[in-house]
Parts: structure tokens; C-alpha cells; sequence
């Protein structure tokens, strides 16, 4: 998602674009392939948060999945995520000892659920085995979670097909 600079007006300098996309491979095992997403300012690599990375984030989502039905998946503050999903009326279920799924949420609900835990972590899986619940893959996940809290890792976010 880095797109190269362009020049600037007057002094030949290149513009950067004001967000970056840094992208880490992870290993989650044979069967999975998976990425950390960062989006960051790209000038003091700083988490891009609120009304634009909810934005971001709702677009980058189904645009990883493609065709393929997906969930969002959320580690912390699943409390919280319940309830705003409850009253919504947003679509959820339990997975694992502590992470709710949010299977294939609407550009709409995805912005909303940006929005609302934007500090948060959460992940996407896709393909047709997240059409059903896999509590093997799930608790992995889970297991791979305190990864992902690392102070170094600011809101990243996993992408698993």
C-alpha cells in the first residue's frame, strides 16, 4: 500500500504519502498462511487511528478476503465487542476462550467496529473454512495473541488464509 513519493512543488524533495502499510509475514504453522498488517503515519510511524483508519481498515478487509467469505476476529475487550455487536444488532459468535468472530461484516459494520475499538487488536481470516466455527485454528490464534501486544507492534492486525 506504500505508494512512491511525488516530487514536491519547488525544491525537487519527494512527497510521501501521508500512510504507510508495513507487512510482516508470520508463521502460524503449514496450514496457514498469514501476514501482520501495521498501517502507521509514514512520517512518525505512529498507528493511523479514528475516522481514517476506520476507513482504511474497512476497505483493506474485504479487499484482502477478495471473494471469499471472511470474519474479524477480536482478542481483548471481548465484553465490550459483544455488546456494541448486541446493539447493532451486528452479527457475532464465541470462538475460542476469549475472542469473538464477526463474520463478514458489511463495509458499514466494519467502519463502526473500527471506530469504536480502534486500540484494540483484531484479525481477519478468510476462505471457506471460516464459514464455520475451528476451534484448532481458533485457539491457536489466541495462543499467538500476546504476539501481537508487544509494545513494538502498535494495532497491528493479522490476516490469515
Amino acid at each position: 500500500m506504500n505508494t512512491p513519493g511525488v516530487p514536491a512543488t519547488g525544491n525537487g524533495a519527494l512527497e510521501l504519502p501521508p500512510f504507510s502499510l508495513d507487512v510482516q509475514a508470520l508463521d502460524l504453522g503449514n496450514e496457514v498462511k498469514a501476514v501482520g498488517l501495521e498501517l502507521v503515519e509514514t512520517e512518525n510511524r505512529e498507528p493511523v487511528r479514528g475516522k481514517d483508519g476506520a476507513e482504511i481498515w474497512s476497505e483493506v478487509f474485504p479487499g484482502l478476503a477478495g471473494k471469499d467469505p471472511y470474519v474479524v476476529d477480536f482478542f481483548s475487550h471481548i465484553d465490550r465487542v459483544r455488546e456494541f455487536c448486541k446493539s447493532r444488532e451486528i452479527a457475532w459468535r464465541e470462538a475460542a476462550e476469549r475472542c469473538v468472530v464477526v463474520p463478514s461484516p458489511s463495509a458499514q459494520e466494519l467502519q463502526q467496529l473500527f471506530e469504536r475499538f480502534e486500540r484494540e487488536t483484531f484479525g481477519i481470516r478468510a476462505g471457506t473454512a471460516t464459514e464455520a466455527a475451528d476451534s484448532a485454528l481458533e485457539d491457536q490464534l489466541l495462543e499467538a495473541w500476546p504476539y501481537f501486544c508487544k509494545s513494538d507492534r502498535r494495532n497491528p492486525t493479522l490476516s490469515a488464509r
